[in-house]
Formats: C-alpha cells, sequence, structure tokens
C-alpha cells in the first residue's frame, strides 16, 4: 500500500519537474514507511535518485535519503523515502511514468 501521509505539505514546498506523462506524488509522515534493512544500495537506485532532497514538511535541503525501491510492479514507479534530521519527518517521493 502506498502512504497517504500525516503531516501536511509546507506551503512553500516545490515539486520536483518532471517530463510530460510522468509526475510525482509527495507525502509527508511523522514515522517511516518502509523497511530499514541497510541504507539504499546502488541496486535500489533509481535514475532520479538524489541523496538528499528537499524536507516536505520544513523544506530544509537536508533531508537524507533512508530508502529506495520499485513501487508496484503494474507501473514504472520510483520510491524514496528522506529522513529530515532538522524536523524528525519522513517525506516519501513517488516518481510515476
Amino acid at each position: 500500500m502506498y502512504p497517504k501521509g500525516n503531516v501536511p505539505l509546507h506551503p512553500a514546498f516545490c515539486y520536483p519537474p518532471a517530463p510530460p506523462g510522468a509526475i510525482w506524488k509527495v507525502y509527508v509522515c511523522d514515522r517511516p514507511q518502509f523497511g530499514r534493512d541497510a541504507p539504499p544500495s546502488k541496486t535500489q537506485v533509481h535514475p532520479r535518485f538524489l541523496p538528499t532532497r528537499p524536507c516536505g514538511a520544513c523544506i530544509s535541503p537536508a533531508a537524507e535519503c533512508v530508502w529506495a525501491g520499485p513501487g508496484l510492479s503494474e507501473c514504472n514507479w520510483e520510491v524514496y523515502e528522506y529522513f529530515c534530521p532538522e524536523c524528525g519527518m519522513f517525506t516519501v517521493y513517488g516518481y510515476f511514468q
């Protein structure tokens, strides 16, 4: 199941750019949504992976990727979860094509 988030996005948050036919979905949660076996490995990383992205809750640029993996198999999804050390929230970025 894809998370829906329980923390509102910061009003100044900007979605990453997406090419035509693709979209980003971003949710913020107060707890992790995915497993923490190990930090993202090169086999989990997708073309749009970045080690840090803006936090959806406080827009700090310091949110670090703590999980990366594929989304549901019937779609071309990439899912990334970032933890913000400044506010303690988790931002889930989902790329859909």
